[in-house]
């Protein structure tokens, strides 16, 4: 099932591990990248990594990051292993480490650790390296993971002249809680059943598993299905994860406000001796305020790789 596709950036507070990372490459063939859309693939084979295996990434300093459950999910990875023992990592092209150029090209580096014992010492360590280009972006684009959910919202505005002088008062004055905001983002906000919202700084919702961030062009807002803020919902008999969300930003002047809702399902599968079926809603109602939309473009693909409409029409 391939994932739903609908930095200057924030400093995180990370726990990182400062150690020497070893330059030993992977066996040749024991790891494949693959570049899919906004997600950037790596396979590690069951002969490699055996049972014992550690992922951590490489940050632009050279340090090396432990992924948990939580960061991972809070920073764009997820690691799935397959029946027969082979490993696939996951990493979205926005990632918290990825190397972010002009949104276009994004490269991240990983040092696998593999271990001869459940005690996990006397690891064999390797570094594996992968760039990927990813371009134009959507206005909006939507990354359902397996322990996450992600949303870039695009967050240019009109360009305000250099020479430009503003009225008086300055607008700061008015709200002078935003100009000490983090890398240009306020707060966020976000709205809950019964009319009711939650409000947090930036540094306060990622001390709550957010991951938050500002890239050259985008707004995002990342989060764990079960985070408090998001709500379950049932939506055209499909079981969805809704999250409410709106990012306050400034640039220069101008306090700008964006909708950064994400939506996605949590199941909605269904097996027989014959065949899977996958439903998703065509519409979904808090991303999409009518049911009158034009469908211009649906893309299918299976185990993160696009299908061409003539293997998907010899397949129904």
């Amino acid at each position: 099932m391939m994932p739903c596709c609908l930095r200057f950036g924030i400093t995180l507070l990370l726990a990182v591990l400062v150690t020497e990372v070893w330059t030993q490459n992977p066996p040749l063939g024991s790891v494949r990248t693959e570049c899919q859309g906004s997600v950037m693939m790596m396979m590690l084979d069951k002969s490699f990594v055996g049972k014992y295996f550690r992922i951590n990434v490489i940050d632009n300093k050279g340090a090396l990051v432990s992924l948990s459950p939580r960061l991972a999910a809070q920073c764009g990875y997820s690691l799935t292993v397959d029946f027969l023992g082979n490993a696939k990592f996951l990493a979205s092209v926005l990632s918290c480490f990825a190397q972010n150029t002009n949104d276009e090209t994004y490269k991240l580096t990983v040092q696998i650790s593999v271990f001869s014992n459940s005690a996990m010492t006397s690891a064999s360590s390797y570094v594996q390296s992968m760039t990927c280009r990813y371009s134009p972006w959507a206005e909006r684009e939507i990354l359902c993971e397996r322990n996450y959910m992600e949303v870039s919202v695009r967050r240019g505005v009109p360009l305000i002249e250099p020479n430009f002088v503003q009225d008086d008062p300055d607008w700061s004055l008015a709200y002078p809680e935003a100009t000490a905001a983090d890398n240009s983002i306020w707060k966020i906000v976000f709205h809950l059943p019964a009319n009711r919202k939650t409000t947090m700084t930036v540094a306060q919702a990622m001390t709550n598993g957010y991951g938050i961030n500002t890239t050259p062009t985008r707004i995002l807002v990342r989060a764990a299905y079960n985070s408090t803020e998001s709500q379950p919902q049932v939506i055209q008999t499909v079981p969805m994860a809704v999250l409410r969300s709106t990012t306050f930003y400034k640039q220069r002047w101008m306090v700008m406000m964006v909708d950064t809702a994400v939506t996605c399902p949590t199941d909605g599968t269904a097996f027989t001796e014959q065949m899977i079926t996958w439903n998703v809603p065509r519409v979904l109602p808090s991303l999409v305020p009518t049911p009158q939309i034009t469908t211009l473009d649906v893309q299918m693909g299976v185990d993160g790789r696009k299908l061409d409409p003539a293997t998907i029409h010899n397949r129904l």
